[in-house]
């Protein structure tokens, strides 16, 4: 069995890293674009959207929830979820910060090589 050696990377690249696999699934991408347009949702409207199982549904939004993406609100016997816009706004830096990061780095690269 292997090891987890995520801890052995620079902290900033585990973070970038964790926040990127939150948009690793399509379903996950597609209820955070549900969310954003139509505001607190109950997971049982999330389950009627998707061919996915409540279970399914439901360790998507935990994902969300683990990293703060999402508030969620009890009200008997329905949860409703709601996009956090200030987790949002960091995913939103973290990732156009690395995104930017790889296009200066490629950009000088290939600068260097054209003077050559």
């Amino acid at each position: 069995m292997a090891f987890n050696k995520s801890h052995l990377f620079d902290p900033d690249d585990q973070a970038t890293s964790a926040m990127a696999h939150l948009l690793s699934h399509p379903a996950r991408v597609d209820i955070l674009r549900f969310l954003a347009q139509n505001g607190s949702t109950s997971v049982a409207k999330l389950v009627n959207r998707y061919p996915l199982a409540q279970s399914t549904v439901s360790q998507h939004l935990e994902h969300f929830r683990k990293a703060d993406l999402i508030q969620y609100q009890e009200s008997y016997p329905y949860i409703y979820y709601t996009i956090d816009i200030q987790t949002l706004k960091e995913l939103n830096a973290k990732l156009m910060e690395y995104c930017m990061s790889l296009e200066e780095t490629v950009s000088l690269m290939l600068n260097a090589n054209r003077s050559r």
